[in-house]
């Protein structure tokens, strides 16, 4: 039994066993009423199965693996589109993919889902690890930079810790590797995973050019320029461009740049690709732009080459045009607020991701000039007019403009909630580094020492919950005697110098039961919802 949250706080619940059937049922539930109803999917499905990884990306399920009594250990992987109610099996032919296996753990660090471990075929327990990005859909493996790594092992946990930041981290704890030989092959002990990021040679030209960067959560997060934007001449022309990271295409349609109804770049439809709507005239991209990359989009409106057209690039490369020719674009009003990060073309929706170099030229930029513009700095151009870095921090709600034009933009529109969270760039200084993007494609692991005692016994099928940062919360699970266990214990990997576990012990008139093979979520950021299979009796049958 696998589940996770969806859009909208919504859980999603996909697979079980009650060692009699497997299942391969969906159920879902809000999480404000936590009434669960089964959904009833349409065409093929998943076979029933356990023990399989699932992690939720936008209104998609991902399923990987599990094991049945009848197929033994799965090794395929499956969508479910929580929208229309479809499973789609993902093929991969000759690609790499993980082998079949079945109890590893997962979790999602920058919108990668990762498995580590697990038992596989044969009864053969695993330590490798791999990771799936959304966008791209593929699996690749992930390599560890460090010389000691976690042994083999199933039914352990890992939780990733600080997620919002850039520099995640997860904590591997307990696990198996032999069910026959429980008390030697059960751990305890506890491991940072820490993913390794490409390395960066910014100088000072690219330094002052890409500083810091702005991340919109998806939920409310924006940044408005209330200042009209002329053109040159009688004539409408623009130029609009951004470095680009989608973190997550969570909505249909979800937007990255708007100007009223005028302008809107957005997602297409429930695509990986971009769409643009200029009054009447739409465009529809075909470059995959959600694939855990930067990207440099750019929109031209106007005629640098004798006739009107309306251009979308993506990193440098003409990806949709129109011809303008005859058609009334008299209606575009420039005086429009030019808005990041929000749109409410088709739908309102909020961009997910990381954006930077912002810029607004007032005529059509050729497609030489918007190459050039990928990497350069051009504060003295007179057609600049308007370019938004993100250097200035939150405190004082101000996006300031760079070019001589002064038209600073605002966070949020002043609402503290709604803005967007200042972070050091990691957009590529030049076109190598950009060629040369890579992510999570290396590891270190790191064990943490801890005391002999005062720390929780060894145990696997239990869950685990990051409650802050630093802080892990551990409950329950089977011990190396085949207990189930009903203690909760508390790591703290903020504590440098003595023991960082503790103990929580529940109040009087709470009563904590053994339970094992559960599953918890964190929600509203304070409570962590626990939900799965539970035995009160001391020992198993």
């Amino acid at each position: 039994m696998e589940y996770a949250a969806g859009p909208g706080l919504l859980l999603v619940l996909f697979g079980s066993t009650n060692r009699v059937k497997f299942s391969n049922k969906v159920y879902y539930a809000g999480i404000n009423d936590m009434v669960w109803k089964r959904a009833r999917p349409s065409g093929t499905q998943p076979a029933g199965r356990s023990g399989h990884a699932a992690e939720a990306f936008g209104s998609s399920l991902v399923v990987f693996g599990g094991v049945s009594p009848v197929v033994g250990m799965y090794g395929d992987t499956w969508k479910f589109d929580v929208s229309d109610g479809i499973w789609s099996m993902l093929s991969y032919g000759s690609d790499a993919q993980p082998p079949a296996r079945a109890y590893s753990c997962s979790f999602k660090i920058w919108n990668y889902m990762i498995i580590h471990g697990g038992e596989g075929a044969d009864s053969v327990w695993l330590q490798d690890m791999w990771r799936f990005h959304p966008g791209s859909q593929k699996w690749s493996p992930i390599s560890s930079s460090s010389s000691v790594i976690p042994s083999k092992r199933s039914k352990h946990s890992c939780s990733v810790m600080d997620p919002l930041s850039l520099e995640p981290y997860a904590l591997l704890f307990g696990g198996i590797a032999d069910e026959q030989v429980a008390k030697e092959a059960i751990s305890n002990d506890i491991w940072a995973f820490r993913p390794v990021q490409s390395s960066s040679s910014r100088d000072a030209a690219c330094q002052k050019r890409l500083n810091n960067m702005a991340r919109f959560d998806g939920n409310n997060d924006f940044v408005v320029i209330n200042d009209p934007i002329s053109s040159v001449g009688t004539k409408l022309s623009f130029t609009i461009e951004a470095w680009v990271f989608i973190y997550d295409f969570d909505q249909e349609y979800q937007s990255i740049i708007s100007m009223g109804p005028n302008l809107n770049i957005q997602r297409l439809s429930s695509t990986n690709l971009l769409r643009v709507t200029a009054l009447d005239v739409h465009l529809k991209g075909s470059i995959n732009v959600f694939d855990a990359r930067w990207h440099h989009i750019a929109l031209t409106f106007g005629s640098w080459r004798g006739f009107d057209e309306l251009v979308l690039y993506v990193d440098g490369q003409v990806d949709a045009s129109k011809n303008l020719t005859g058609l009334k674009i008299a209606a575009f009003d420039p005086a429009q607020t030019l808005v990041l990060g929000y749109g409410d073309e088709v739908v309102s929706s909020y961009f997910n991701g990381y954006m930077d170099d912002v810029k607004w030229w007032n005529v059509s930029r050729s497609p030489a000039q918007i190459q050039d513009s990928m990497w350069g700095i051009f504060a003295n151009d007179q057609t600049l007019q308007g370019w938004w870095q993100f250097d200035s921090a939150n405190v004082d709600g101000i996006v300031r403009d760079f070019s001589s034009s002064g038209r600073h933009g605002s966070k949020g529109n002043g609402a503290l909630i709604a803005r967007p969270t200042i972070l050091p760039s990691t957009v590529p200084c030049s076109r190598t580094e950009w060629l040369s993007q890579t992510q999570l494609s290396f590891g270190s692991w790191q064990k943490i020492a801890t005391p002999a005692s005062g720390t929780p016994a060894a145990r696997h099928s239990h869950v685990a919950a990051s409650i802050s940062k630093s802080r892990l919360l551990v409950h329950g699970g089977i011990s190396s005697t085949w207990t189930i266990l009903a203690d909760v214990w508390m790591f703290d990997f903020g504590i440098t110098t003595g023991n960082p576990w503790q103990e929580i012990r529940p109040l009087s008139t709470v009563t904590m039961f053994p339970m094992f093979g559960h599953k918890a979520l964190l929600v509203g950021g304070h409570s962590v919802l626990a939900y799965g299979a539970s035995q009160r009796s001391s020992s198993l049958p």
